[in-house]
């Protein structure tokens, strides 16, 4: 039985066994990361719909009575969930992905052109899938990429996964390369079969591997599957345990009679392509900072999830405050406690002698305390995302000066940028050595995909466009090189200066010819007032919109 690798000392047995025995230390630790930022980016109801979890449980609202649920119920839903978080992660990824990046197929690269707009199974072109890529990475800091063969045609499509179907990579090291000899995948999912009308869960694991005469290979392991009854949480509730566990049993009963170095044939499949094994694994693993398939990262945005918590937690409390100290409490006095008294502004309370009423409110001395606390917060997690939306005294600031000031804001968005195009690139040049037969140099030297390096360029303003221009010709700068820096600070579509010059030596011919259209200059007198001159009798009177009839007919 395969256990956990922080059980293997002791080789604890599980009641049920779970694929994620096959995962590394880091996996287990790193998963709460990721499913802690699904929730948070997910939004309010989804963070309330696992309160315990994410929202401390006062004393006074634990137990298992009906006051004690509807008093935590209440006290839950008051909170609000900032959703900096979520709005920070969209306005990174369309920081990164407003200019697309480039990629370019030389030589016999060229039979990859049909990867620009379809280089997924669902359809999706090179665009699409790095404009995902960039989420993903920003959202977990990590994403994985593979590269298969098409079944049909000479081509291939990229496959996806997320972060936690990557269970754990083998390493192996060999003349200073490092690449991986084992991968193990969770391809298990969950489809319905309309026989039984209910969804099915099928455990499956995946490997990858290099065979022991060093050819990639992959071995699929599990078949069974399991009927689910509900769904409780989000989470599956089994109509058998016993079923599971069994079915999972099987699962690794079979991976544990598997031979990674000599596989059984009838177990394994080699992707060829043309005849033509490879020697690597086309996986590709994706951090915010590199392609170190061993490394785990924090997701970019952890820090502003934990954020945006504290503050729920800290407006349950400031809520819940609100609410008992704004509503005040009617204290009756000498009354018979039987008797239900109105209370409105309309009725009057007839008291007897011994009698009295007032309203009890509890102090609000420490409301805003919290009301200010929360406030900090809140800027505090502004604070930690992307704020490309204005800054402070930005109105007074150079152009110069606010772009050094936004590269320095971006700097991690742009090694991000750069890391994500880095992988698509790598997965076009496994795929143009595997198609075309070539080495990893001649891939490197035909196949190139460089990312958009305008990430939040700050352009001149109109006010610095006309000083320069009023300085151009005081300082000797020629139209060509006026030319040159429109296109390098604004989005000006580069044109060889040449052709550029013949245009507008073009135009300028046109604008003296005229184009039939054009108004005839106005005479004046010498006093400066306009006069036609002297009229040509002979010459014809017509006015525009009328022909010589018509205007006889109009006198």
């Amino acid at each position: 039985m395969i256990v956990k690798s922080t059980d293997a000392v002791s080789r604890k047995k599980s009641a049920v066994t779970t694929i994620s025995q096959l995962a590394t230390p880091e996996w287990a630790t790193f998963r709460e990361y990721w499913q802690m930022v699904d929730d948070v980016v997910d939004g309010e109801l989804a963070v309330k719909a696992k309160a315990d979890k994410y929202i401390y449980r006062p004393m006074s609202k634990r137990g298992n009575t009906a006051e004690a649920w509807m008093s935590w119920e209440a006290y839950t839903s008051r909170g609000k969930l900032p959703k900096t978080a979520a709005e920070n992660l969209e306005k990174m990824q369309g920081t990164i992905c407003a200019k697309p990046p480039v990629f370019t197929l030389e030589g016999k690269a060229s039979r990859l052109e049909s990867f620009r707009e379809r280089a997924t199974p669902q359809g999706d072109g090179l665009d699409a899938l790095f404009a995902r890529v960039v989420e993903n990475v920003l959202k977990y800091g990590r994403y994985c990429l593979l590269l298969e063969p098409d079944a049909d045609g000479d081509l291939f499509h990229i496959n996806e996964f997320r972060p936690e179907k990557l269970l754990r990579v083998v390493p192996v090291e060999e003349g200073g390369d490092s690449y991986a000899k084992v991968i193990y995948l969770d391809t298990s999912n969950i489809r319905f079969d309309y026989r039984r009308h209910k969804d099915v869960y099928c455990p499956q694991i995946t490997i990858l591997a290099l065979d022991g005469n060093g050819f990639y290979y992959q071995a699929k392991f599990g078949t069974g599957e399991v009927p689910i009854a509900a769904y409780k949480n989000g989470s599956p509730v089994w109509e058998n345990s016993r079923n599971y566990k069994a079915t999972m049993d099987e699962v690794f009963a079979e991976l544990e009679r598997f031979d990674i170095d000599n596989p059984d044939p009838a177990l394994v499949v080699y992707p060829t392509k043309f005849e033509q094994p490879v020697n690597r694994i086309p996986f590709t693993v994706v951090n915010p900072t590199s392609l170190n398939f061993m490394k785990f990262s924090p997701p970019p945005i952890l820090d502003l999830c934990v954020q945006s918590l504290h503050v729920l937690n800290a407006d349950c409390d400031h809520q819940q405050a609100v609410y008992l100290t704004t509503d005040p409490i009617p204290k009756f006095t000498g009354m018979d406690k039987r008797k239900t008294v109105p209370l409105s502004a309309e009725r009057f309370l007839n008291l007897s002698g011994d009698a009295n009423f007032e309203f009890v409110s509890a102090p609000t001395a420490g409301l805003q305390m919290q009301a200010e606390n929360i406030a900090q917060m809140i800027e505090q997690g502004e604070k930690m995302g992307l704020n490309i939306s204005g800054m402070d005294g930005a109105a007074n600031t150079s152009g110069v000066a606010l772009e050094i000031l936004r590269n320095a804001q971006t700097a991690k968005l742009r090694i991000v940028n750069q890391t994500c195009a880095k992988a698509i690139e790598e997965q076009l040049r496994r795929a143009g050595s595997w198609l075309l037969g070539i080495d990893r140099d001649a891939a490197n030297a035909i196949i190139k995909y460089t990312p958009s390096a305008d990430i939040a360029k700050v352009k001149p303003t109109l006010t610095e466009l006309a000083a320069f221009a009023n300085i151009a010709e005081k300082f000797s700068v020629t139209r060509r090189e006026l030319r040159e820096w429109l296109e390098q600070n604004f989005d000006i579509e580069h044109k060889d200066w040449e052709e550029l010059q013949a245009e507008l030596d073009a135009e300028k011919e046109l604008s003296e010819i005229g184009t039939g259209f054009d108004l005839p200059p106005v005479v004046t007198d010498d006093a400066g007032n306009a006069d036609g001159g002297e009229e040509d009798k002979n010459a014809p009177q017509n006015k525009i919109g009328f022909t010589d009839g018509e205007e006889e007919a109009d006198q």
